[in-house]
């Protein structure tokens, strides 16, 4: 499983046009996507409000780690469960009054 996972992983980097990958084979063998979907007020510098909801599409949430504009150097793990835990209170809300 961790060679599987190591080389997808590897595959998702070239397939972004890497230039370089590496790898750290004896180490956890995890990857943490962050940035690609970045929270922010404004649609031009960013993909979704400080909720995770698109600005094009106000019925797609984002939940993971695409929602940090920056990165820290510890694992966002937490964070990403305390935004979720968020969202899905926000969500609730919505949906309770008819909003989506």
């Amino acid at each position: 499983m961790k060679a599987y996972a190591l080389e997808k992983g590897k595959a998702v980097y070239r397939a972004l046009q890497a230039k370089k990958v590496h790898t750290m084979v004896d180490v956890l063998p995890a990857t943490h996507n962050m940035g690609t979907a970045r929270m922010g007020k404004d649609p031009s510098t960013s993909v979704c409000n400080s909720w995770g909801q698109t600005h094009d599409i106000p019925n797609l949430f984002v939940s993971d780690g695409s929602l940090f504009p920056t990165v820290g150097c510890e694992n966002p793990t937490l964070t990403i469960v305390a935004l979720v835990l968020r969202q899905a209170d926000y969500l609730s809300g919505l949906l309770n009054h008819g909003e989506i």
